[in-house]
Order: C-alpha cells, then structure tokens, then sequence
C-alpha cells in the first residue's frame, strides 16, 4: 500500500508543493484515522460533504484530547520530519529520471507485495466493496474527488441502501 501511495505521489510531484501536501495530507489523514478508530465509521463522499456542511459549533464539540493526541502523533511529528528533511535542487532530466526509477520500483514492491496476499485479500476486496472507504489517505483523496465533482449537495444523498461494514459501521455503496 506505502509502495502505491508513493508511485502515486511521485508521479505528480513538484518541488515547490511536495512538503506542504506531505505535510497537509498527514495532518488530515491523523484526523480522518481518529474519526474512523474512534466512531466507526467510513469515510465517502457523503461523509465529505457532512464535514464540509458542519459549521463551526458542531466541529468544536467533536474535537477532544484523543483527537488531539493522535493529530500531534500521527500528524504534527511526522509532519516535523517532513519539513526537517531536506530535497536537492535536480535538472529536471535527472529528477524526471530518478522519479521514474523510484516509481518503477515502488510499482514492483506493490506488485510483488499484492501478489504474496492476493489470494487473501482478493475475495474480501471483491465481496466487500465498501472496504476501499477504510485505506486512509485513499478514502479522503477519492471523497474529496467525488464531492467536488457531484456537487455538495447532491453527495449527502445515499445513490444506494446502507451497506454493513460491521456490527457498528454503515456505508453507502453509490458509485
């Protein structure tokens, strides 16, 4: 999952903007995995527009110390680690080489990786649709997508019934 992440990122990488968005997408991310460990639920593109319609009363009232302690170890720390780290000035012919070494070889890892559990996780991936709405940043990347384009108000609508994730956990399966 790392290796396909990174050839994600590698891809449309740019100098300029790689730590803020490192950085941006760890902090959201401690969030969202808070929120799904704490209250059980899946992140879609109607839970997007519910955080993007809340006004500021209801998210205070959602923020406490567990929150709080998961973004400062999930999120802030890494985020230290980020910014402390240093990214050398390249010729775009050798940064465009090495980018596409190291994503040629993240895409093997991920690959070999996927291939050594495929036959676990094949049939749960197949029987379990809603199970993409737990790989967080994935599920905040695609819902964030989705809500932009659907329209806000049209992603709080179920296309289709709830779905049982587990006993506690419900999703929309909507496509």
């Amino acid at each position: 999952l790392v290796a396909t992440y990174y050839a994600l990122l590698a891809v449309c990488a740019v100098r300029a903007l790689l730590k803020p968005a490192l950085i941006a997408s760890l902090i959201a991310c401690a969030v969202v995995a808070y929120y799904i460990g704490h209250y059980n639920v899946v992140f879609d593109a109607a839970m997007m527009s519910n955080v993007l319609h809340t006004d500021a009363h209801e998210a205070i009232e959602l923020i406490d110390a567990g929150l709080l302690a998961t973004v400062l170890l999930a999120g802030i720390i890494p985020s230290l680690f980020v910014m402390l780290a240093s990214v050398r000035l390249r010729s775009w012919q050798h940064a465009l080489a090495a980018r596409a070494g190291t994503t040629v070889i993240a895409l093997i890892v991920a690959i070999c990786a996927l291939l050594s559990v495929f036959q676990t996780v094949a049939p749960l991936v197949r029987n379990r649709h809603e199970i993409r709405h737990l790989l967080t940043p994935l599920n905040l990347f695609s819902a964030a997508a989705r809500s932009l384009r659907t329209g806000l108000s049209s992603a709080t609508t179920p296309v289709d019934p709830p779905v049982m994730v587990s006993r506690d956990v419900m999703t929309n399966t909507g496509r």
